[in-house]
């Protein structure tokens, strides 16, 4: 998933460097996603977003996934870590779901019963 498609930055807080990538799926590069995200009978929005990385932040192991913080509103989706690599690896694992339309599916499915209320503990659950 090319640049266009999320905003970056970084800012400190506590003494700390995180690193921040917002999406905000109403911004016309997400037409053709958005479109199958519906054909789905989902929302194509900041919560539909978040669980989508969040499961694809389990699934990916990717390093430092423990440490992502999700957070979501309806127009925007907010992926925090301390780590900058980790941040674009999993932004190259979504790029990599979202090519592969059987695979982008596959994840809609597992994450079409998580509400925006549930813990992680119940992603857990659910991702086995």
């Amino acid at each position: 998933m090319d640049k266009s498609f999320y905003h970056y930055d970084s800012f400190e807080l506590f003494g700390k460097k995180f690193h921040r990538i917002i999406l905000i799926p109403d911004e016309p590069q997400f037409q053709q996603i958005n479109s199958v995200i519906k054909q789905t009978g989902n929302n194509s929005d900041g919560f539909f977003w978040k669980k989508l990385l969040f499961c694809i932040s389990k699934e990916c192991n990717i390093a430092l996934s423990e440490e992502f913080d999700f957070d979501a509103e309806k127009d925007a989706c907010i992926i925090c870590n301390e780590s900058k690599e980790a941040l674009l690896d999993l932004f190259i694992c979504l790029s990599n779901v979202v090519s592969d339309q059987q695979s982008f599916l596959n994840f809609i499915q597992k994450i079409k019963t998580i509400s925006t209320e549930d813990t992680e503990e119940e992603y857990d659950d659910l991702l086995g």
